[in-house]
């Protein structure tokens, strides 16, 4: 299986890792009647009592019209349904229905029992090492990611 690094002069292991472990993300949902961006604005909207597709959209950086077609397409086949705001009808708000409930805790329990079949593997000292390497990793790259962000607003 060849990966490609997403950063040319920074071709290591952290670089692999990363590719791997999206493309088993992906491979973990391909089953799935929904994609993983899908999946995540499902998620968000059952972890959440009112959110807009603005909340969505900034919340995955991705665009309104992006968000407007996920919406559209999981509405059609189900998963959720909107509702208008009593207070100002202008606002469109998100509720996930019990079959997208359904689909997400199904999800959940699949992605589990993968963690799990890793975990066993690995062992519980690997799999600890590693989850902790990776919890550190993904701080250190949020945090990088946030200076730059404020670097570029100042």
């Amino acid at each position: 299986m060849k990966h490609v690094s997403f950063c040319a002069e920074n071709n290591d292991g952290v670089n692999i890792i990363f590719e791997n472990m999206k493309t088993a993300l992906e491979n973990m949902v391909k089953d799935l009647p929904i994609n993983n961006k899908e999946l995540l604005i499902l998620k968000s909207i059952m972890d959440s009592e009112d959110i807009t597709s603005a909340e969505i959209s900034e919340m995955f950086s991705v665009s309104k019209a992006a968000v407007s077609q996920f919406v559209s397409s999981l509405e059609k086949r189900g998963y959720l349904r909107r509702r208008l705001s009593d207070k100002d009808r202008r606002r469109v708000y998100f509720d996930i229905t019990d079959a997208g409930v359904e689909l997400v805790r199904r999800t959940d329990e699949y992605i589990a029992e993968s963690i799990n079949i890793v975990k066993k593997k690995l062992g519980e000292k690997d799999y600890n090492t590693m989850t902790g390497l990776l919890k550190k990793t993904t701080k250190i790259l949020a945090d990088i990611s946030e200076n730059k962000r404020l670097s570029q607003q100042a």
